[in-house]
């Protein structure tokens, strides 16, 4: 099937699904006009927007499922039905990945925005560093990601001028004599340690 442009959107069709649906540059989700046969029945199914809905996860705390926050749909093949992350159908459609990264990133953080221009291909570390800087992760989740690898630790004096950049907080900690979690846990809390202010240096 071709696709089409209405009003700037773009249809292209879902790999693995030629035929049966498409997914658009703005987030959408149809399934397309087509016949289906049942025996020497002819019947002709329309074309349908899909309703996304989102995805559920357990919550490890309570063991009860809870929104987390990504939109899905349900799609249908030989009568097995599969449910698909929307952002990750939109990119595998319209983005490139030469570098064959592994996860799609929401650029302004918002997990339901799923228009080609808010996404792009991420490797695991970009994205949960990503979502560190934007607030969704707090620096325990970051670290538990391991993601102190990756990000360059500042050091200020009590005036806030910058003295020193270290390349990781394990780094930054070693040469100041510092316990581990010491820098962690001043940034968390806005305050002192070891008479410097510390932070995140922001790598965008």
């Amino acid at each position: 099937m071709e696709n089409y442009i209405t009003e700037n959107e773009v249809w292209k069709d879902i790999k693995g699904y030629e035929g049966l649906y498409q997914v658009s540059n703005f987030g959408r989700v149809k399934s397309v006009e087509r016949i289906v046969t049942y025996g020497d029945r002819h019947h002709t199914v329309k074309e349908k927007m899909k309703k996304p809905t989102l995805k559920k996860r357990r919550n490890k705390a309570g063991g009860k499922y809870v929104d987390d926050g990504y939109l899905v749909v349900a799609l249908y093949k030989n009568n097995k039905a599969k449910m698909e992350y929307v952002h990750r159908l939109v990119a595998e459609a319209f983005i490139p990945n030469p570098e064959n990264k592994e996860t799609v990133n929401h650029i302004d953080g918002n997990k339901q925005n799923n228009q080609v221009s808010n996404l792009e291909w991420s490797t695991y570390t970009e994205n949960n560093y990503h979502a560190f800087e934007t607030g969704l992760n707090d620096i325990d989740n970051a670290l538990k990601a391991g993601l102190e690898k990756a990000m360059t630790v500042q050091q200020f004096d009590e005036n806030m001028n910058l003295i020193a950049e270290y390349p990781s907080m394990r780094e930054a900690e070693r040469k100041n004599n510092m316990a581990n979690g010491s820098i962690s846990k001043a940034i968390k809390k806005g305050w002192k340690s070891h008479g410097y202010y510390w932070k995140i240096k922001n790598n965008n």
